[in-house]
């Protein structure tokens, strides 16, 4: 299958390799004013498997320019997720106070080297760059942090920043353990143990953790406040089946992290904080080195990643997104994300109170300046929605003729937002690709406002201001521009309609 043959899907705002396979996200930095994106990448086949760091740069996290591959994986060391920090005051002693390194610490899985790491064992080793990341130079003495007894599943470092102790803390997981293990440094190359976080609840046999991510994020609203999260991605268990990332709020006193009450310790996924209720955000993390908090995610699900039907190319990675936390009436707090600028948009289109016929859906007009074929143009549309009782559908990336698109609807009676891609286009060939994901979505001073951004191959929905996020990957048939908005009964009333398109 030729690139020209799924053009039709290679997305223009999000990150996708120009060929063969990328999943996870790996130590994302901002740096002299460049984005730099580090993923698990294949440079030799659109499949899972000689597992190398691709790299990618940006200056508005929109448009990015693949680089050479970073950190290639050899015969003897496959390269898992890690992190990039920039050691600003040499701590490390691998660069200079002139030129500090960027450091990438990563997971080495280790093969065939009889006498030095037992076959499989999973480290974590230090790779450094003099030249902001252009070259890479595996440091002479790793792995820098292996357990004893060594590990097969002891991976995907990650840091922050501990001001009140002056020191790093690395999260690590012991992934078949589902245990997020807690270091500290102030090297980068010599770590002490800190904590083990396991807490009762949500765990399966099958289950797997991985990407763990401790971060301290602002609470909107209340000036200088802030609290910590601490994110990790399963594998299976997600909401919708095969992966997905939950997150845990709670306090981080420089040795332990404590979740406060909510959620719940029980085996009931439904009653845990999920980043995301689609199939297609995986491996959440955030940059190093921006004034807030900016996360990305891989947009996909091991369930049916290998099968996506897209060439050259397989894998994209999920818009960043800005992250802070919002305080609930009974005092909780609830991570919300929230898009970064798409930049100036190529045209607009906005109206008010839309009353859509039962029967007779409203269709959004085509663009004047012919921008909105989905070839050419990403589309953001923004909503808020007064549903008066009414099941309100609205539809994306849909034929003239109704018979295919994504259909986003909600319930006001189950207060709940439901993704139906069923009929979004071309299917993944395989049965675990479900196609209905629910999200819990309560009103908000009687409305319901949705922010939907389509791509050619995904569909994102920020909802209650990015309290609720919903990532689908959809595959549109050629020419599925469509959008239209429409409710069960007719009662339901479009306050605001706002269409933008970049490109």
């Amino acid at each position: 299958m030729s690139l020209q043959e799924t053009r039709q899907w290679r997305p223009l705002l999000h990150y996708a390799p120009a060929r063969n396979w990328m999943n996870d996200p790996n130590g994302p930095i901002l740096i002299d004013g460049v984005y730099h994106l580090f993923y698990q990448h294949n440079p030799v086949e659109p499949v899972m498997g000689y597992i190398s760091w691709g790299h990618a740069t940006s200056r508005d996290l929109l448009h990015w320019q693949e680089e050479p591959i970073a950190l290639p994986s050899t015969p003897q060391e496959q390269i898992y997720s890690g992190t990039v920090i920039y050691d600003r005051d040499n701590r490390s002693g691998l660069g200079t106070a002139q030129n500090p390194p960027l450091l990438a610490l990563y997971t080495s899985v280790f093969r065939d080297m009889p006498g030095e790491q037992e076959d499989g064992t999973q480290a974590v080793s230090v790779a450094v760059s003099l030249d902001r990341g252009a070259h890479w130079t595996r440091y002479a003495h790793n792995p820098v942090l292996t357990l004893d007894p060594v590990s097969r599943n002891f991976r995907d470092p990650a840091l922050c920043w501990y001001e009140e102790g002056g020191y790093w803390v690395l999260t690590a997981v012991e992934a078949e353990q589902q245990v997020v293990k807690l270091f500290r440094s102030t090297d980068f190359l010599h770590w002490e143990f800190l904590s083990d976080f396991r807490p009762p609840g949500y765990h399966t046999p099958e289950m797997l953790w991985e990407v763990p991510v401790l971060a301290r994020l602002p609470i909107e609203g209340e000036a200088g406040r802030s609290g910590w999260v601490m994110i990790v991605s399963v594998n299976p268990g997600g909401l919708t089946g095969g992966s997905g990332t939950f997150y845990y709020v709670g306090d981080f006193d420089g040795t332990v992290f404590t979740p406060e009450e909510h959620p719940a310790a029980t085996d009931d996924p439904w009653q845990y904080r999920w980043m995301d209720y689609g199939p297609d955000n995986y491996a959440i993390v955030c940059f190093a080195g921006t004034a807030t908090p900016v996360s990305i995610g891989w947009m996909g699900n091991w369930n049916y990643a290998n099968q996506t039907p897209t060439a050259p190319w397989r894998g994209q990675m999920t818009l960043p997104a800005h992250l802070s936390l919002a305080r609930q009436g009974d005092g909780s707090l609830l991570m919300k994300q929230k898009p970064v600028s798409l930049g100036a948009p190529i045209e607009v289109f906005a109206a008010s109170e839309i009353r859509p016929e039962v029967g007779t859906p409203w269709r959004l007009p085509d663009s004047v300046a012919d921008c909105t074929d989905f070839a050419d143009a990403v589309l953001d549309l923004q909503l808020v929605i007064d549903p008066a009782g009414d099941v309100v559908v609205l539809t994306v990336a849909a034929t003239e003729d109704g018979r295919f698109g994504t259909e986003i609807l909600y319930d006001p009676a189950r207060q709940e937002l439901v993704v139906d891609r069923s009929r979004s286009g071309v299917a993944v060939p395989n049965a675990a690709f479900t196609t209905r994901h629910v999200a819990p979505l309560s009103p908000q001073d009687g409305s319901v406002c949705l922010r939907v951004i389509v791509d050619r191959s995904s569909v994102e929905i920020f909802a209650a201001d990015g309290l609720v996020r919903m990532t689908e990957v959809v595959f549109p048939l050629s020419h599925a521009t469509t959008v239209t908005l429409g409710s069960y009964a007719g009662s339901a009333c479009f306050r605001s309609v706002k269409a933008r398109w970049f490109r």
